[in-house]
């Protein structure tokens, strides 16, 4: 008797700790501007500020469109193949979603940096990770090139993908991002 007694008390305890934590009322849930940062699905991205190849300062924070974070190096097979494919899609959305070609300058050489970009025409922001520190490929903890974020219009990864994306699926995650608020 002892021991169903404190089954039902635990159980008890713990419907009301649930109901407790998830608020009834709303007050517990989590808005995107109150999620934790940190370089996964579903949290927020991090937030960084790099100097383009333009001379320019791009900062995701600016961000009120969708945005794609593209971690490249001119000496990867995968990259090379993949960077037609985000041109295109920029040349279609442009409007609609920006992308960032974040190169990892101190694993690569800016001049063969600049020479990708300008052979694959790259319109949209390339920006140079060359801090000796790798300070945005850190915060985004990038393993292997390319590495590829998906950020929805209120900074909040939405997508990862490690390594090629294929035309197809990348437009359609541009898709999803586009119609998500």
């Amino acid at each position: 008797m002892k021991k169903q007694a404190w089954i039902i008390i635990m159980i008890a305890f713990l419907i009301g700790l649930a109901v407790y934590q998830n608020g009834s009322d709303g007050q517990n849930k989590q808005s995107a501007a109150d999620l934790e940062v940190q370089p996964l699905v579903g949290f927020k991205a991090p937030i960084f500020q790099l100097k383009g190849m333009d001379g320019e300062m791009y900062s995701l924070a600016e961000e009120t469109k969708p945005a794609i974070i593209n971690f490249w190096a001119s000496w990867c097979g995968p990259c090379e193949l993949e960077a037609p494919e985000l041109v295109k899609l920029y040349d279609k959305y442009r409007d609609e979603i920006e992308i960032y070609a974040v190169n990892a300058t101190t694993l690569d050489k800016e001049k063969n940096a600049r020479e990708f970009a300008e052979r694959h025409e790259f319109d949209f922001p390339v920006l140079l990770d060359d801090d000796s520190k790798h300070k945005v490929i850190d915060l985004f903890e990038v393993q292997a090139y390319p590495t590829t974020f998906f950020v929805n219009r209120n900074g909040v990864i939405v997508d990862k993908v490690l390594g090629l994306v294929d035309p197809g699926t990348l437009e359609k995650k541009v898709k999803q991002m586009i119609k998500s608020k």
